[in-house]
């Protein structure tokens, strides 16, 4: 396949562009010392500049026969896509839905088959304790088969608490599909959210600073901007007539 897709690039292209690549290889760093070499790497630069443009025209005109067949297919296609997309989402949106309100149902459920169940082992404990009460009371009263009866119902009863669990609630399971919880932020103050961020270090990173839009306004207002926190250092960007 890259043979095949190669070979629509044109050889006087491949030519030229292994030539640039080359020099472009061996010069990666720059530092002037003098005017001469002031004077011959803005020629450079003006000379790649417009290599550049004349690159961009024959990428231009080697996809120019192609792209009406990609752009058809690409609308084609996505068409459909973009439906199955907006379709999937509904269903996805009206599973979580239900799956939400019937996770609030099982843990209610859950949490009253839990508190059964601790109730149960509880009437099992106290019944154990007061059975080995009577155990202690016949003994005492040489009522040896007495005892005897009640250390048997007081191991009874210990099993019956230890034994005593809740059943899980059963949840539907959908085939090749399962839920995964995600959170959807969205600010309510940005003040407090930032200084709140800002005052514990996992969460630093997560306030973003446009430094660009900083820049473009300083540019606006000729630097007369202070910033407290950002440094603005003024560098010369070149421009060329090509």
């Amino acid at each position: 396949m890259s043979e095949e897709l190669s070979a629509l690039i044109p050889q006087r292209d491949k030519e030229k562009i292994s030539t640039q690549l080359a020099e472009l290889e061996s010069c990666k760093k720059f530092t002037v010392t003098n005017d001469s070499e002031f004077q011959k790497l803005n020629g450079l630069m003006v000379y790649y500049k417009r290599e550049k443009k004349i690159i961009e025209a024959m990428r231009v005109e080697a996809i120019k026969p192609y792209y009406p067949k990609y752009d058809y297919l690409s609308k084609f296609y996505n068409g459909i896509i973009n439906k199955i997309k907006n379709f999937i989402n509904n269903c996805d949106v009206g599973l979580g839905n239900y799956e939400r309100a019937e996770r609030i149902k099982r843990q209610a459920e859950q949490a009253k088959r839990d508190a059964e169940a601790s109730e149960k082992r509880r009437k099992a404990d106290e019944a154990a304790r007061k059975e080995a009460e009577k155990v202690e009371q016949y003994k005492e009263e040489g009522r040896t088969e007495m005892a005897e009866k009640a250390e048997a119902r007081v191991e009874k009863h210990i099993e019956q608490a230890e034994t005593t669990v809740a059943a899980q609630v059963e949840e539907t399971k959908l085939e090749n599909t399962h839920f995964v919880e995600k959170y959807v932020a969205t600010i309510t103050d940005i003040k407090a959210a930032v200084e709140y961020c800002l005052s514990i270090p996992a969460l630093g990173g997560c306030v973003n600073i446009d430094l660009k839009a900083l820049e473009r306004q300083q540019k606006a207002a000729d630097g007369k901007w202070v910033i407290p926190g950002i440094k603005f250092d003024k560098q010369l960007k070149s421009r060329s007539r090509i």
